[in-house]
């Protein structure tokens, strides 16, 4: 891809990602690792999660792309405007496979999840690149992100049978995400400590 595209196209990647990296940090909201760390998990507990991690994935994309001015004025980059509503929607993707993701590593096929992560990023350097060489410049980065979404998520959606019913009344998930929201505090905290110079 360096040899195709212009530094230019990939300096408005690295623009973009300053705010999504940040974003990512509320995608899961902690909720996988409360369902990793449980000793017991209910179907309707799992349920009512993966709605809720959807709503939170949703707010997630919204915000991001309601941001999206904001970074383009930043910038001084009329282009991210439509970059980032674009690379929003990865986190409305990715929210729909959260508790896939949990379960596969409740029972230890981190063989399956390296698979599918592997996969994914090989999914999305191919429309990379298959856009690059068609002359598509920074747009082919985005698509290649959008494909990588897509295909992580649907390989964890066929690696993992449970499928999410209808959310429930009383399924007891205040504590998952109480958890969540802890572990989400503590990685915002690591994440300036680690960041916070640049």
């Amino acid at each position: 891809l360096a040899r195709i595209l212009e530094p230019a196209d990939f300096g408005l990647l690295a623009m973009v990602a300053t705010l999504t990296t940040f974003a990512g940090l509320f995608s899961e909201a902690g909720l996988s690792g409360a369902i990793i760390q449980r000793a017991e998990v209910t179907d309707a507990q799992l349920n009512s999660l993966f709605w809720l991690n959807l709503a939170i994935a949703g707010a997630v994309t919204a915000l991001v792309a309601a941001l999206a001015p904001l970074a383009a004025w930043f910038y001084q980059e009329p282009r991210l405007l439509a970059m980032t509503l674009a690379l929003a929607l990865p986190f409305a993707i990715g929210g729909a496979c959260v508790q896939h993701k949990a379960l596969l590593s409740r029972q230890m096929r981190f063989g399956v999840l390296t698979l599918a992560y592997t996969v994914s990023l090989f999914a999305g350097a191919l429309v990379s690149i298959g856009l690059a060489l068609a002359g598509v410049g920074y747009w082919s980065l985005v698509a290649g992100r959008l494909a990588q979404a897509v295909s992580y998520t649907g390989g964890l959606w066929m690696a993992c049978p449970w499928r999410p019913g209808r959310p429930r009344r009383g399924a007891g998930v205040r504590g998952l995400f109480v958890f969540g929201v802890d572990l989400t505090g503590f990685n915002l905290v690591n994440y300036f400590a680690r960041n916070l110079d640049n």
